[in-house]
């Protein structure tokens, strides 16, 4: 590891006691004392002062034989812990800054096993101010119309890896409903998707794969714009050229109006129709430069000028493979439309059996009164 990196770590990247950073800190301590191997075996080993000295020799419960203490080497044992426990305090204390540092110094001076077990206590894991932060952090969190979805979700995965790690397993069911909700209204189309989609694919890491799907910019690539304007102008060149005049680009005339030195044919207004926006040149009057055209190709003339005055790109879309999402919305539309002809179907069935039974009804009207009192029919009226 290069320094500058060194100073990007802790210790020397101080830790405060916030829990957004509590996961870096347990890292970057963990790699220190793996780098300083001496460190990591007696913060593991237990206090040696706990352990009273052995008087006499005898065997543990795994057969081993543990042999007699003298009073010197029992003493060494204990020097020896602590000169190092006090060198690792000495440099871990200098991590710690703001609230972790008055936790750090509440415990015993010197105890590097101590101060290490405080600060876990604190901020580590399982700690309940830990798990309340994660909790309100997770589910308060929301998508900015900014952030792009993609980093929505790698956060999104971050977070729940943290759940779990302290052992907060959330139903699948929750996850998908929260992450929709998480997203706004901006993807409300994907919302209403999901709701009508099968059990089996209603998972969180499929429904992020149609989040990206839904707001997949559409690439620039995909659309052709077709450049049409050389018909009209081949033919207007041509019946320019045939009546003498010099080609020019529609609008020059106006540009060059202000000129004192322009010729009179193509000065502003129209010195044969004294119209303002157009020269004799471009006029389709008797004299006029575009005398000669037929109506199709004045036409084409009008619009080609109009293309050039106030350009407006057709912009032609290529077909493009139906992504994941394009298909589960084409899914969704297809279920409800078989929905509302089911609806309709069953409407209609019953109006015509409403009929029907109305039918029934008249003739059975009508034939009861056809019929005497003694049994006779009525006859009819001619």
């Amino acid at each position: 590891m290069t320094t500058e990196k060194f100073h990007k770590a802790w210790p020397s990247k101080q830790y405060g006691g916030n829990p957004d950073d509590y996961q870096e800190y347990e890292t970057d301590k963990d790699a220190w004392l793996i780098d300083n191997n001496t460190y990591e075996a007696h913060l593991e080993l237990p206090d040696p002062k706990l352990t009273p000295r052995v008087l006499a020799a005898y065997n543990d419960d795994n057969g081993q034989a543990i042999a007699a203490e003298q009073p010197a080497a029992y003493n060494r044992r204990l020097r020896n812990d602590a000169e190092l426990g006090k060198k690792i305090w000495a440099k871990g204390i200098r991590g710690f800054t703001g609230e972790a540092r008055r936790i750090a110094l509440t415990m015993p001076k010197h105890d590097a096993r101590e101060m290490f077990l405080a600060i876990k206590t604190e901020y580590g894991d399982q700690s309940n101010k830990q798990v309340t932060h994660i909790v309100r952090e997770f589910s308060s969190r929301s998508k900015s119309p900014n952030k792009p979805i993609t980093t929505y979700n790698a956060e999104w995965r971050e977070a729940i890896r943290i759940m779990h790690k302290n052992k907060m397993i959330l139903p699948e069911s929750y996850l998908v409903n929260l992450y929709l909700i998480s997203l706004g209204t901006q993807y409300a189309v994907l919302e209403n998707m999901v709701a009508v989609m099968p059990q089996a694919t209603r998972t969180l890491a499929h429904v992020m794969k149609l989040a990206l799907d839904h707001h997949a910019p559409r690439p620039l690539s995909n659309y052709i714009e077709p450049d049409t304007s050389d018909v009209a102008l081949s033919a207007a060149i041509s019946t320019l050229a045939s009546n003498g005049y010099t080609i020019r680009k529609p609008g020059q005339c106006r540009e060059q109006a202000q000129s004192a030195t322009e010729q009179t044919n193509h000065s502003l207004p129209c010195s044969i129709c004294s119209h303002p926006h157009h020269c004799s040149a471009e006029c389709f009057r008797r004299g006029g430069g575009l005398q000669n055209m037929d109506k199709k190709q004045r036409s084409a003339w009008i619009e080609m000028k109009r293309k050039k005055r106030n350009f407006e790109p057709t912009m032609t879309t290529v077909t493009k493979p139906p992504t994941e999402f394009d298909a589960a919305l084409s899914a969704m539309q297809n279920n409800d439309l078989e929905k509302q002809m089911d609806t309709r179907e069953a409407a209609l069935n019953i109006d015509i059996h409403n009929q029907l039974e109305e039918i029934k009804r008249l003739k059975d009207t009508i034939a009861a009164d056809d019929i005497n009192n003694d049994g006779t029919y009525v006859p009819f009226a001619q």
